[in-house]
């Protein structure tokens, strides 16, 4: 088997030609990011009561509007019920419909509010439930599926039904979608699933009801994740290991890109359905430049696909300007006491005790950094101030934490990051309710919630979108794909109950930020006894990985010692007990 780490050295880490492949490919993490948050606008939860026909204009403009507004809208807790109003029974079996029809409100609002308390003075006054009929605010969107199929109170569940669906076809997207990538190619998983976007989603922007929708969004949330296991995996692998920090967190930084295009296109389409279909549009560009990217070699190399991941790296060094000496070849041979090719098999990731402990804990990385951070993206809508700068905000700050964790995971490692953005972010959600429970009736308190959550969604950026690097450095070539897509299966659960769990602040505020501080100190502590593969050579085989999940602790004294002796010496892994398949870890550790 070639050792194409060595060819790599060769082809150049990081050229030009590497760049547009990678450029490429994280053009599909915008529309993908776009489709994931978009909720925050399709599914947007405008101010809302019940409707009291021929009336519903003048009790929301008039100078009189809350006199008005108290004869047909209960009060509860100091604020009007958004899901009960007051009917009126006549003596004259007269209906309600009629009554406000024949309520002269032409000249003026006080005539208006006269005629109204004249003609309810002998009735009988109840309260009961909107029957279906509602009033919306659209002075920020025009329509959404919640105002579209009412999905307010006693519907309201299916607002985050909706949520809940799409994140479930992103949790089966990313396992089948990783198994696939491992067997069929990354290149050819990405462009089928993104063809299957682009397609489902713009059909999806003409939903003729809420059940049509909700199955659309699922298959557009499988194909999204497809894509997206895929990606962040083939970047990695045409790289050399002094970038593939750098470039693995490329995906926050686009991913913030396309919040920020979502708000840019939410704020031009007020309709849902228009920015619906401007979604998956998006997805178009990848499909006129995937017929020119070739397959990741390291993928064929480990296929055993020799001829044909050889003439990826010619083309690799030519389109860098380099000539690919033809004796490379000959070096780069790992002498095997191993089959050629492994037999792919998604079981190998539990055929090993030391395996399956680490795919648990990644798991439970994957499910509690995921839960804090679509908690704080799904929520952002509800956060005081304008919607659209709050969206793109968040995703500015996932863009810039992208880009300065690069240096903080080279000279702290992997697991130690992780470990530092779970303590912070869990740290700030609780000071957080802290705060509000201190200065609940300050008048900048919302300012303050505002800031203090987009710098713990800073936070949890960096580590969230690391954990694609760190999970791929922790797997051999053959199941890297696959088990990508099972530990990130936690991710999925994850955004699929945190619609649900944000229910629950309309009934106790506080529960929910606290316990995720808490859940994030104990993902904390299991973060720490994770492996640090921080300068390490990519794994490409079982035997190289089994060896390293043995050695690891060796290892990082190794790699603590190399640092403190000079911060750009090379860190070679312990060779004792080394297989003869695993190769050394030769690459400088840049700072």
């Amino acid at each position: 088997m070639i050792d194409f780490d060595l060819v790599l050295k060769e082809i150049g880490y990081f050229g030009k030609y590497q760049l547009f492949l990678i450029c490429a490919a994280l053009w599909s993490m915008v529309p993908i990011a776009c489709n994931l948050s978009g909720v925050v606008f399709l599914a947007y939860q405008a101010e809302h009561r019940c409707s009291v026909q021929g009336l519903d204009q003048i009790i929301e403009k008039s100078n009189t509007s809350n006199q008005l507004k108290q004869l047909f809208i209960p009060k509860i807790d100091n604020s009007y019920s958004k899901c009960e109003r007051f009917f009126y029974e006549f003596s004259n079996g007269q209906s309600n419909e009629s009554f406000t029809e024949n309520i002269k409100c032409s000249n003026s609002t006080t005539e208006c509010l006269n005629s109204t308390r004249t003609a309810i003075i002998n009735a009988t006054k109840t309260a009961d439930d909107c029957n279906g009929h509602y009033y919306y605010d659209r002075s920020v969107f025009k329509e959404t599926i919640t105002t579209e199929w009412d999905l307010v109170c006693q519907k309201e569940s299916l607002s985050s039904l909706s949520t809940a669906i799409f994140c479930l076809g992103m949790l089966l997207g990313s396992v089948v979608g990783g198994n696939i990538a491992d067997r069929y190619g990354r290149i050819r998983t990405m462009a089928v699933a993104t063809a299957l976007n682009v397609v489902v989603a713009s059909c999806c922007s003409f939903s003729p009801n809420f059940l049509s929708f909700v199955i659309m969004r699922f298959i557009v949330g499988g194909s999204s994740i497809a894509t997206l296991v895929a990606m962040s995996v083939y970047t990695v692998e045409i790289v050399g290991a002094p970038y593939r920090a750098m470039v693995g967190l490329q995906l926050g930084v686009w991913s913030g890109f396309g919040y920020m295009t979502l708000s840019i296109l939410g704020y031009f389409f007020r309709h849902w359905r228009t920015l619906e279909l401007s979604l998956g549009l998006l997805f178009l560009p990848f499909l006129f430049v995937a017929p020119f990217m070739p397959e990741s070699p390291r993928l064929l190399f480990t296929q055993g696909k020799v001829d044909c991941a050889k003439e990826v790296c010619r083309k690799m060094a030519k389109k860098n300007g380099r000539t690919l000496n033809e004796n490379v070849w000959e070096s780069a041979e790992i002498d095997d006491c191993e089959k050629k090719h492994e037999d792919f098999s998604p079981l190998m990731l539990c055929m090993k005790p030391r395996m399956v402990l680490l795919l648990v804990v990644m798991t439970f990385q994957w499910f509690i950094n995921s839960l804090v951070f679509f908690c704080l993206s799904f929520n952002v809508g509800s956060w005081a101030g304008n919607p659209f700068l709050n969206n793109a905000l968040s995703g500015l700050v996932e863009s810039i934490a992208c880009i300065l964790v690069v240096p903080f995971i080279h000279k702290f490692g992997r697991a130690k990051t992780v470990v530092i953005a779970l303590v912070i972010s869990g740290s700030l959600l609780i000071i957080n309710e802290l705060l509000k429970f201190a200065f609940k009736d300050s008048t900048g308190i919302g300012t303050v919630e505002v800031v203090i959550l987009l710098v713990a969604k800073f936070t949890i950026s960096g580590s969230f979108n690391m954990l694609f690097l760190y999970t791929a450095e922790l797997y051999p070539t053959h199941i890297r794909n696959t088990a990508l897509g099972v530990t990130s299966a936690g991710a999925r659960m994850a955004s699929i109950i945190a619609p649900f769990l944000l229910q629950t602040q309309s009934k106790i505020p506080w529960i929910l930020p606290v316990v995720l501080g808490l859940v994030c100190f104990l993902s904390a502590v299991m973060a720490s006894r994770c492996p640090e593969t921080n300068g390490m050579s990519m794994l490409c085989t079982m035997a190289d990985a089994q060896h390293f999940y043995k050695m690891h602790r060796k290892m990082s004294k190794e790699y603590k010692l190399a640092l403190n002796n000079n911060n750009k010496k090379k860190f070679v892994m312990p060779v004792d007990s080394v297989p003869s398949s695993a190769p050394l870890v030769t690459e400088e550790i840049s700072i």
